[in-house]
């Protein structure tokens, strides 16, 4: 009994250190958003003194976020109705087909096809992205 007590204790230990390896970095990059430029450079934990917005909006304004954002959700949108239309279509002719090498050739066609536009999808150039 108290070997499973300690296995668990030891289990919700490494939990709560991994969880905190993890939510540290997020919260340091939050706080130092809304602080100045000489405060964000020391990189302490502590809250800023003032809010500054104003980076935000050199962020939205500089990285042309709008655009960016619209054209992220137009190319998701005709890709995930296109795919959905196609494999949908495929998969009810393989699904039909009284002929298995038929039915084999449109089920492996529609995977392809199904795979490619995630591949696709998945490396899109965001458009206002310029790599350095």
């Amino acid at each position: 009994m108290l070997h499973k007590r300690l296995q668990g204790a030891a289990g919700h230990s490494a939990a709560i250190i991994v969880s905190l390896i993890m939510i540290i970095p997020v919260y340091l990059i939050i706080t130092n958003a809304f602080k100045s430029a000489a405060q964000a450079s020391s990189m302490s934990i502590e809250l800023p003194t003032t809010f500054y917005v104003e980076n935000f909006l050199t962020v939205v304004d500089k990285g042309k976020l709008a655009t960016s954002f619209f054209n992220s959700v137009l190319y998701a949108s005709v890709s995930t109705i296109l795919g959905t239309f196609f494999c949908s279509n495929g998969s009810l002719c393989a699904v039909t087909q009284p002929n298995a090498v038929k039915s084999i050739s449109l089920f492996l066609f529609d995977y392809g096809y199904c795979t490619t536009c995630k591949f696709l999808h998945a490396n899109q150039n965001y458009a206002g992205y310029a790599p350095d």
